[in-house]
Order: structure tokens, then sequence, then C-alpha cells
């Protein structure tokens, strides 16, 4: 029985200091920073629509540090009337190949076409490669004319998706 109360007592003593001392122990050794949200710019040329007939296809090259290609699969999400809508509801993967394959990435993501301003914006998530699990934000500026277009992914930090 007193082994007992001394091992309780210990117990009870030990977590008693450790919950006291927590708070100055992350302040003298706070956690390591998460990975800083990046980007990656692109150009983005139409190829016309996939072989399946349903996602348009736009293929590019990417510009800054980052070099290598991207593909964008792009889905309509709502039906085959709306295709006549200035907006659509869309899905997207987009595939990086980067240059360095430690980069490479597939993203999966939802948002909009307006096509009265070319604006494609979608947010997503990075599903395999690069920063997997990061949230990532997409967007590309189409020319109405050429449907060529400039584009970006912003990924953000690995434990902002959690």
């Amino acid at each position: 029985m007193s082994l007992f109360r001394t091992t309780f007592r210990d117990v009870v003593a030990v977590t008693t200091i450790a919950a006291t001392m927590a708070p100055m122990i992350a302040a003298r050794y706070p956690a390591p920073a998460t990975a800083a949200a990046s980007s990656m710019s692109f150009n983005a040329k139409f190829e016309g629509v996939g072989a399946e007939g349903i996602d348009d296809i736009w293929t590019g090259e990417l510009d800054g540090a980052t070099k290598g290609e991207v593909t964008i699969r792009l889905e309509h999400l709502g039906s085959e009337m709306d295709r006549a809508k200035a907006v659509w509801p869309v899905h997207a993967l987009v595939f990086v190949a980067a240059d360095d394959a430690s980069k490479s990435m597939i993203t999966d993501a939802n948002g909009t076409l307006d096509w009265r301003t070319g604006s494609l914006s979608m947010k997503g998530t990075v599903t395999d490669g690069y920063r997997k699990g990061s949230l990532v934000e997409e967007t590309v500026k189409l020319d109405a004319r050429t449907l060529a277009g400039m584009g970006s992914l912003k990924i953000e930090s690995e434990l902002a998706s959690r």
C-alpha cells in the first residue's frame, strides 16, 4: 500500500511540474517553423478536349526558379445546358512535372471559370508529390481569343491544411 501511495504521489508531482513548466519550455524552445508558402508561375496553351471527350486541357511551361511543365485537365461540373453560361463550376487536376523531380506534384481543386473575364480560380489540395497535403490556390488568366493564358499555383503550409 505504501508503494502505491509513493508512486501515485510521484506521478501527481511530476504531472504538476510538467503542467507548470510547459509554457516556459515552449517559450524557450519554440516548435520548428513550418514550410513557408511558395508559388509557381506558368504559361498555358489550350490543347483542346481530352480523348475521353470530357476534360479541357491546357499545357505550359513553368516560369521562375522551378522549371518544368504543367498540364491542367479541367472538367465542367454543371449540366450540358449550363455550358452556355458565362461562369462554370469546374474541377481540375493539375500535373506539375518539374525538372527537379522533388518539386513535381499533382493537385486536385474546385472553383470557377468565368468566360467573360477569362479568370479561372480554384482551391484544393496537393494530392501527391511535393508538399503533399498542402492547400493550393490556383489562378489562370485566359485570353478570350486564343484561350492561352498565364497562371500561378500558390502552395500553403502543410500545417494549414490540417
